[in-house]
């Protein structure tokens, strides 16, 4: 993908926004715009690989598109509990317009609600994934129960992504911690080629 492309997914969405806010051009896009996926960052996005799509966390589906365009799964499944965020009171319904195409083909499958509901996912267990996107609540217990809720989800060679780890204490913290986890093999992002930042889990599988 390149800056043209993604300037083209941003303005897109603000045009969507324009019709659910009051505020002006600028600050809507700037709002948009801080809290999705930074041009930057997407290097790291096309070194992976998914037919299979888990997204816990979307706000206004910048994301859910950009990694549909990039990674081109089968299917995106994208759970948000579509409360107020930023200055969007429904950020779900920008997120539709804004994927309506791979709605309608069923490419995306929105879910409405928390991941976490009960203490256990709301996605059947039995359904499992090649990528599970993490970005949702920051905070540190958030981003450890996710994650570990996640595992039970994914399929064996499958990868857990988690943003904001360059920019969120939270994140940050629990990279710190899983990367001296011998069970698993972490990557992140360059600082001085991204932005907001990922990194990247996946099972280390010992030979017996």
């Amino acid at each position: 993908m390149n800056i043209i492309e993604y300037n083209e997914i941003i303005n897109e969405a603000v045009e969507i926004a324009k019709e659910k806010t009051n505020l002006n051009h600028s600050e809507i896009k700037k709002e948009i715009y801080n809290g999705s996926i930074k041009f930057k960052d997407i290097y790291f996005l096309e070194k992976l690989k998914a037919k299979t799509i888990l997204e816990i966390g979307s706000y206004v589906g910048i994301s859910s598109k950009i990694l549909l365009e990039i990674l081109k799964p089968i299917k995106l499944v994208s759970i948000d509990p579509n409360i107020k965020h930023r200055i969007f009171k429904y950020p779900r319904e920008i997120y539709e317009l804004l994927n309506k195409k791979y709605i309608e083909n069923k490419s995306i499958e929105p879910i409405n609600g928390f991941f976490r509901t009960g203490g256990f996912p709301i996605i059947k267990l039995n359904q499992k994934f090649d990528l599970i996107f993490i970005d949702a609540d920051h905070n540190y217990d958030s981003i450890k129960n996710d994650f570990f809720e996640s595992l039970e989800l994914l399929n064996n060679n499958g990868t857990i992504l988690i943003h904001d780890v360059h920019t969120w204490p939270g994140v940050k913290k629990f990279y710190q911690e899983i990367k001296n986890d011998n069970s698993f093999i972490v990557k992140i992002s360059n600082i001085k080629k991204s932005h907001d930042g990922f990194f990247t889990v996946k099972r280390q599988f010992k030979l017996i």
